[in-house]
């Protein structure tokens, strides 16, 4: 009996030594921090072997996790073995005020044990306006106006300056609360100088158009990664001794660091719309044009296209607005909404976008039709005065459609009344006998017709294959008559005489129409469409090249290379011709096949 109790009181001593041995320890670089700045967090647990990961859930309330590291370390003295374990983790607080990181917990082969909370401390910037530096690192963010008005989007420009390499950099996204955040491609990456050391320059922007008024605030960005440093203090606390005895083999050995950083936050006050205004459109410039033929002939029936071109600066696409409304909806045409398309781009600072919208018409009566002008109202911004943009009133003089007469049937014979019943029957047969033999006479007719046709078709189609036997070359169509059937020739050669852009979309439309069989007015990005489709050879550059400079110079009023427009334009011309004739002499040299 007294020997259980022993054993029993000596395993409980053991179990109680060894709770007593396991501990687990929170610490952290700082316990005070300004906004943007990043604070290290380290659990380590020692005495016992670790069953699962720290849980850190509690943590994500009041910070941000950046990064996270785990280490082990085992030590043998006098036969004894200890280890522990440790953890790392980079936090970036949410915002200012005072923190308590609380009470961590750990699966361990000891049991369940929790760490001490940890008082933290999170102030204002000291320079609110200052980029926030870091390890070499700085990181900077500002608004293109911080008073615009309600819907007038602005760049959103955040700049990040590396001493050092960066390796899997990211940036966090931007969530404002009453506004639309667009992100403007992806980040640019640059070299630079500054105070006389190459640096790494990391430049993103955006788009943000405020929804509402009042104060509006653009939360602070994080920016995270891995940085390539030389290691000057081998003996770091965050580093096992292992790693340590590897590092006494080089001097300063190069080595990746996990970094964050976080911007400021910055703060707009979006002012009230104009009253009187609607749709209310905030802009520095807004201009509207409208792509007309005046070659083509209206006629009653016969569907016309009328398309418009907005170009704005200081305003996102999306903010564009839509023409649906100033459409004409009297009885004198039908109007049908075509899908429009919008883009906007960024350059030099300046947000410029357009948006095109097509509706096709159709004229419901003949004479002078009137289409009403078109006026948009708009707030300059830079002015502060109401302005307008405006498509003039257009009259347009509509020809009657050409009725095809209808076949009149011959009159029906009135037969004399007769007062005998019996009488009447003769006459009546009569003519129906005769109605059927005329009706007999005339399919009898048609039929030695079609039979005489398709005896001249099989007389036409042996002489042809004869004559194709003894001179292929010889012409199955006669090209005179496609010439008349199709509109005015013309040539690549007459794109000499062109003298500005309007004259250049004119001749583009009037080419693709005679050679690639497109509408008249087609847009031109349709018109080369249809060119790419014909000759996959056309580079996209190219096309996209001619097109945005034909945009600038139509609707932004920008000065062009006229010339060198002009001189992609006919090597995509002559490229699409010689194309089309070497699938017309391939075609040529194809074996007969049908021989018999």
């Amino acid at each position: 009996m007294v020997k259980k109790t022993l054993l029993s009181f000596m395993g409980l001593f053991f179990l109680i030594s060894v709770s007593f041995a396991a501990e687990f320890t929170a610490s952290v670089d700082r316990h005070q921090i300004e906004v943007g700045e990043n604070l290290l967090l380290k659990l380590q647990l020692s005495g016992a072997s670790a069953e699962s990961k720290p849980d850190v859930s509690t943590l994500k309330n009041a910070f941000n996790i950046i990064s996270q590291q785990q280490s082990s370390n085992m030590v043998i003295v006098n036969g004894h073995i200890s280890s522990s374990s440790s953890w790392h983790y980079t936090l970036v607080p949410k915002k200012e005020g005072q923190y308590t990181i609380p009470a961590l917990t750990i699966k361990s082969s000891a049991g369940t044990i929790a760490s001490q909370p940890i008082a933290i401390s999170v102030s204002k910037a000291s320079s609110p306006s200052a980029p926030n530096k870091k390890n070499g690192i700085t990181i900077s963010a500002k608004a293109s106006k911080l008073s615009p008005y309600k819907n007038e989007s602005i760049i959103y420009t955040v700049k990040i300056v590396s001493r050092y390499d960066l390796v899997n950099s990211s940036l966090g996204k931007i969530n404002v609360e009453g506004a639309i955040v667009e992100a403007n491609g992806e980040p640019q990456i640059s070299d630079s100088t500054q105070n006389g050391e190459p640096v790494k320059v990391i430049e993103a922007t955006y788009i943000i158009t405020p929804l509402k008024t009042g104060k509006l605030i653009i939360p602070a960005i994080v920016i995270q990664g891995r940085m390539l440093v030389q290691d000057s203090n081998p003996f770091d606390q965050f580093y096992d001794p292992f790693t340590m005895l590897r590092n006494f083999n080089s001097l300063n050995p190069l080595r990746l660091e996990n970094f964050a950083i976080t911007s400021q936050a910055v703060t707009l006050e979006v002012k009230e719309p104009v009253k009187g205004i609607d749709p209310w459109i905030p802009a520095t410039s807004l201009k509207i044009s409208e792509n007309w033929d005046d070659t083509q002939i209206l006629k009653v029936g016969e569907p016309l296209t009328r398309i418009f071109t907005i170009v704005a600066k200081g305003i996102d696409s999306a903010q564009l607005p839509s023409l649906k409304a100033e459409q004409i909806e009297e009885d004198d045409f039908k109007v049908y909404v075509n899908k429009p398309n919008a883009e906007s781009e960024v350059k030099n600072g300046i947000i410029t976008s357009w948006r095109e919208e097509s509706y096709t018409l159709i004229p419901q009566r003949s004479g002078t039709l009137i289409l009403p002008e078109i006026s948009i109202a708009w707030w300059n911004v830079k002015e502060n005065k109401v302005n307008y943009a405006k498509v003039p009133a257009r009259s347009l003089k509509v020809e009657p459609k050409i009725e095809v007469p209808s076949e009149e049937k011959p009159p029906q014979k009135i037969l004399p009344q007769v007062n005998n019943a019996s009488q009447a029957i003769i006459p009546t047969v009569a003519a129906k006998t005769q109605e059927n033999t005329i009706f007999y006479v005339i399919i009898a007719s048609l039929l030695i017709v079609l039979l005489f046709m398709l005896f001249l078709v099989i007389i036409f189609q042996r002489k042809i294959k004869r004559l194709g036997e003894k001179e292929n070359k010889t012409p199955l169509l006669d090209t005179s008559m496609m010439k008349k059937i199709r509109p005015s020739a013309v040539s690549h050669k007459d794109l000499a005489n062109v003298k500005s852009a309007a004259e250049l979309q004119h001749f583009l439309q009037s080419y693709a129409q005679y050679h690639w069989h497109t509408a008249k007015n087609a847009s031109l990005d349709i018109l080369f469409a249809s060119a790419k489709k014909q000759c996959p050879a056309l580079l996209q550059k190219d096309i996209d090249y001619i097109v945005t400079s034909m945009h600038d110079a139509l609707y932004a009023d920008k000065d062009i290379n006229l010339e060198d427009i002009k001189s992609h334009c006919m090597v995509m011309l002559q490229t699409t011709k010689k194309k089309v004739k070497k699938t017309q002499d391939k075609t040529e040299k194809l074996p007969d096949l049908n021989p018999n």
